[in-house]
């Protein structure tokens, strides 16, 4: 995440067992992370492009699944493995505080490049 400006935040039960202490991991968990893409380098498909592949690979090389969701303007989340897979022309689940809906690759993108540093 480092070349592209992004800070990998955990969640879901890695993150509980850090805050509490308490046993929250299992050997069936996942590694849950959100990346933002607010100041970050990925400012259009290319970059976005070669970060999911990376990203990618790095999941290949890990002994547990890595979930997780890229945060997009007026925090839109998509899961990473199904933005990688898309096309743009298709549409991802994207999901907010409020609401779930289908929203285009390519309107994503489009809203990388309004994103301030």
């Amino acid at each position: 995440g480092r070349v592209y400006g992004l800070v990998p935040q955990a969640t879901g039960s890695l993150l509980w067992e850090t805050i509490t202490g308490l046993p929250y991991l299992s050997e069936i968990s996942d590694f849950d992370v959100i990346w933002r893409v607010a100041g970050s380098k990925l400012q259009n498909a290319d970059i976005l492009a070669a970060f999911l592949a990376d990203l990618a690979q790095i999941a290949g090389t890990l002994s547990l699944r890595l979930d997780g969701e890229i945060i997009f303007p007026q925090d839109r989340a998509v899961q990473w493995q199904e933005l990688q897979s898309a096309r743009s022309d298709e549409e991802v689940l994207v999901k907010t505080l409020t609401s779930i809906e289908l929203i285009s690759v390519r309107t994503l993108i489009g809203a990388l490049r309004k994103v301030p540093a």
